[in-house]
């Protein structure tokens, strides 16, 4: 409860920046009859993030996994991905015009999104952004459409859980004194133990390994639109996450080594950065502004 009460208030405090405005960048080789690119940018993430926390120990007919949403301001994170994805189509395409859209979605809207399943809410906002893009006259000037949306992941990848989707946080607390034993009976305890990932620290940056984490992560696609007609050109999906474990931390409970004010700003980082990749590639970069380190 405290972790969301003060992630909450960090998230909603302070932290949300401007939107970028539409920016023109005209070579100056080009042939002044030729009309640069027009490509409208927009992200959907909704406004909640998912609190996934690994239970220590679990019976068979029991989920492995507390799940809690937590509300937070609709564009903050929007705008994070926002500024990625403009910086990476600004790199990929200096020539082109980029206008960027914000859609706060309706009250009912929301009501619904915030009753279903993460896959089914998925699909709603995605069926919500089609229509609200078909009912904007401007299309007319466009070429094409990037969207960022959420995404829904039906498998465990790389130490998160499974049925996790958009952007959330997951924790993987330190381990408890009780043995883990898995749906057949065989004792997995040592396993668990020995089953340490790549973490960062998140007061130094120094790289480590650990079986307790607290990750922040992201699922989306980057769906690229006709903007005439609103067919799906492409897409191009993407997830992320960052494992973060002090190991000088006093406390039991992994939470307490990250404040929420550094959870809030790894997350922005980490949407804002994958958003970039989501056009440039597994390159990386230093986030606000985005740039391609030297050598990389």
């Amino acid at each position: 409860m405290l972790l969301r009460t003060l992630l909450s208030t960090a998230l909603c405090a302070g932290l949300l920046l401007p939107i970028l405005p539409s920016v023109a960048v005209a070579a100056a080789a080009a042939d002044a009859e030729t009309k640069p690119q027009v490509i409208a940018l927009i992200a959907t993430l909704g406004d909640q993030l998912t609190i996934v926390r690994k239970r220590p120990t679990r019976a068979s007919d029991v989920e492995p996994y507390s799940r809690k949403p937590l509300q937070v301001d609709a564009q903050l994170l929007n705008y994070s991905v926002l500024r990625g994805l403009d910086a990476a189509v600004a790199a990929a395409e200096p020539e082109a015009r980029r206008v960027m859209l914000r859609w706060r979605p309706s009250e009912e809207l929301t009501a619904q999104l915030r009753s279903a399943t993460v896959k089914n809410a998925d699909e709603l906002l995605f069926a919500a952004l089609i229509h609200q893009l078909s009912q904007m006259p401007q299309r007319a000037d466009w070429d094409r459409i990037e969207a960022i949306v959420p995404s829904y992941s039906h498998v465990e990848k790389d130490g998160l859980p499974r049925r996790i989707g958009g952007i959330g946080i997951f924790i993987q607390p330190v381990g408890s004194e009780w043995s883990i034993t898995d749906e057949e009976g065989v004792d997995r305890t040592n396993e668990y133990k020995a089953d340490a990932y790549d973490t960062v620290n998140p007061h130094s940056g120094v790289k480590g390994k650990d079986t307790a984490f607290v990750a922040p992560y992201i699922y989306f696609e980057r769906l690229t639109l006709d903007a005439k007609t609103l067919r799906v050109l492409s897409r191009q999906p993407l997830y992320a996450n960052t494992k973060y474990s002090d190991p000088n931390a006093k406390s039991m409970d992994i939470v307490e080594g990250i404040s929420p004010a550094e959870l809030v700003s790894h997350l922005s980082a980490l949407v804002e950065k994958a958003a970039y990749q989501s056009v440039r590639g597994k390159v990386e970069v230093e986030v606000g502004p985005v740039k391609q380190v030297p050598g990389k």
